[in-house]
């Protein structure tokens, strides 16, 4: 099976969120190792620490889509780091509108 240019291009433009990683996982520990106000609602707790782990979990998201769409060639799972994606933009929305 040939590979197609716009699979070839989706996982191009899901490797742009891995260049700045490094600086989303030392964000990420640190919010992890910091102090939450007594006050802060649950609510606001599990949208924050969800936004934290799904961004965290994203390059494992990558890699198997992408190791498992070379070995299997199956064009599907090109859809699976854009859901990561998808899902840390909308618990981010959620954790800005918080407003904690």
């Amino acid at each position: 099976m040939k590979r197609k240019p716009l699979e070839i291009i989706a996982f191009v433009i899901l490797f742009i969120p891995l260049l700045i990683y490094p600086f989303i996982i030392f964000a990420n520990i640190m919010s992890f190792a910091g102090h939450k106000s007594p006050n802060t609602p649950i609510s606001t707790l599990i949208i924050l620490y969800s936004f934290m782990i799904i961004t965290t979990l994203y390059p494992i998201s990558y890699f198997l889509s992408l190791i498992v769409y070379i070995n299997k060639k199956k064009p599907a799972l090109i859809f699976i780091p854009f859901i990561h994606l998808l899902l840390s933009i909308i618990f981010f929305i959620l954790w800005s509108n918080t407003g904690s």
